[in-house]
């Protein structure tokens, strides 16, 4: 385990946030930020490798409508990059975005087109058998995002 430097503290809003983040959008399988180039990567599992042809139009949507949302936001994406990932029967998408321009409108707007454009495809945790008391805490998730 790496000691922390002395004097250094993490840094909990960030930590909060990428729970947050995995706890509201249960189709987001992990979250990982970059902090020299201040961005994060939300990786979404597929369960097959889709098609080329596929991916390329779910990607094309994607990017216009992150691009046409932005634009009636009066904001612009300093990084947007999507790629593809095989890993044996399995797909993860991976999509790049700046911390400063993404917002919660954007990343809902992306869990809803990919689950119009892929599906059953996209893996998700499930968690619609929880408890009133379990959708009250992911409530209070969505207000720190």
């Amino acid at each position: 385990m790496k000691k922390q430097e002395h004097g250094k503290q993490p840094n909990m809003d960030g930590i909060n946030l990428l729970v947050s983040l995995l706890v509201c959008y249960q189709e987001i399988s992990m979250v990982s930020f970059d902090p020299a180039q201040e961005t994060l990567d939300l990786s979404f599992t597929l369960s097959e490798i889709p098609q080329r042809s596929s991916f390329e139009t779910v990607t094309t949507v994607i990017i216009e409508s992150i691009e046409a949302y932005h634009a009636l936001e009066h904001v612009s994406a300093a990084v947007l990059k999507l790629s593809l990932e095989a890993q044996g029967s399995l797909s993860f998408l991976h999509i790049i975005r700046d911390v400063d321009s993404l917002s919660r409108g954007e990343i809902s707007l992306i869990v809803n087109l990919l689950q119009e454009y892929l599906g059953d495809v996209l893996l998700s945790d499930d968690s619609s058998d929880a408890a009133p008391e379990a959708e009250e805490a992911v409530n209070a998730q969505e207000d720190i995002i």
